[in-house]
């Protein structure tokens, strides 16, 4: 290797999941690892968090590996190729795919979980990372390093849950809506991910008048998602306030297609409100992040016929009944799909219609690398809208 790599180098690991953030461990003098047949090494650059991090060192994720490299998104540059490397060059900018084992199709192998960064694999939050070559994606050249960072798990997951013809699913077409939950990374580039046409937006505050107009950078890619609606939910205007606010501010107003915020604290019943907005047919598509606490609220929003995407189990607890989960999804005629992230296709996919449409993801904090377990709770507060990122490189 060139001799401007250290040999050594720090990075974190999760001695013990189940322990919070006293098991995860900043571990210096690390053997930095030399690129074999196939492999690129890579100077990671930026880590975002996702609650799957937070459940993993508190013991709430399955499957994870003992001594366990955290963390699944990166971004970072091509520093050392392994013989055999054709795809990569150094200086490439890249982005390290969630389920290094899924190229493209469905989540249909049972060893895809064993090759998930920062549960059943290693992760990234380090300082070097050796990757197989197959298992990276190029960074649009219009991303910093923080905002590539938020791609490979929570961008992918709206990609795929919106557009996996790819799995043989429901995909997202003009006139439909979308619900979404929250204003975490996946609702809140899900919420971008619409495209030209009409523009309006928020029950009980009309910000229509208020979106730019539209020019030619908004048609090309995304212009498949023209006219889709989306509901986002949330238990603060000020967080709905800021995700309206980044779309209206991006190069092509997010899409424009129509958007709409709805405060849950403030309509507990955001089901009939979701069902007003929508002249009483229902959503087409729920991006389900809540679990047991929204599932029947979701299915009451839902069309007949229409589509839940299980992404996440973020409200509910012991105390917390499940609905009838079969009941509701036969008397609706629903689709009931898990998704599990999505493949290097579907990234790639994603890729595309970020380059063209100019798509920026939000960044909400920026932590040091030494500072990796302030980043981690913080991540757990309620208060975060987009990505929480690490920056691994001084730059």
């Amino acid at each position: 290797m060139s001799s401007s790599i250290p040999k050594t180098h720090s990075g974190y690991l999760v001695e013990a999941p189940g322990l919070g953030l006293s098991s995860v461990k900043l571990v210096k003098d690390q053997q930095t690892p030399e690129p074999k047949f196939g492999q690129v090494l890579v100077a990671v650059k930026a880590v975002s968090l996702n609650y799957r991090d937070w459940a993993v060192i508190t013991g709430t994720y399955p499957g994870v590996k003992p001594d366990l490299v955290p963390c699944s998104d990166a971004s970072g540059e091509v520093v050392a190729l392994g013989e055999g490397v054709s795809n990569w060059a150094l200086g490439d900018r890249v982005m390290g795919i969630f389920t290094q084992g899924q190229l493209a199709g469905a989540y249909d192998d049972a060893n895809y979980p064993n090759t998930a960064l920062g549960a059943g694999a290693d992760g990234v939050l380090t300082e070097y990372k050796v990757f197989n070559e197959q298992g990276l994606v190029r960074i649009p050249q219009h991303l910093s390093w923080e905002e590539a960072a938020t791609l490979p798990c929570a961008a992918v997951t709206a990609w795929n849950s919106l557009f996996g013809a790819e799995q043989g699913a429901p995909s997202l077409m003009p006139g439909q809506t979308v619900l979404l939950q929250g204003t975490g990374g996946v609702s809140c580039i899900g919420a971008q991910v619409r495209c030209p046409f009409t523009a309006t937006s928020a029950i009980g505050a009309d910000h229509s008048s208020l979106l730019p107009p539209l020019s030619p950078t908004h048609t090309p890619q995304l212009a498949l998602l023209a006219g889709a609606q989306v509901i986002v939910t949330s238990s603060s205007d000020e967080k709905l306030a800021i995700l309206v606010d980044h779309i209206q501010a991006s190069r092509n107003g997010g899409g424009v297609g129509p958007l709409h915020t709805i405060n849950y604290k403030t309509f507990p019943d955001w089901d009939k409100k979701a069902l007003e907005i929508t002249g009483g047919k229902g959503v087409d598509f729920v991006l389900e992040v809540g679990g047991a606490g929204t599932l029947e609220k979701s299915f009451a929003a839902l069309r007949q016929g229409a589509t839940i995407i299980d992404i996440g189990f973020l409200a509910g607890g012991a105390d917390v009944q499940l609905p009838n989960v079969a009941m509701s999804t036969l008397f609706k005629s629903a689709i009931f799909r898990g998704v599990l992230i999505g493949s290097k296709k579907n990234f790639e996919a994603l890729n595309s219609a970020i380059i063209s449409s100019g798509l920026k993801p939000i960044v909400s904090k920026v932590y040091a690398f030494e500072d990796a377990p302030q980043a981690y709770l913080d991540q757990s507060k309620s208060g975060v809208v987009g990505k929480v990122v690490i920056r691994v490189a001084k730059q």
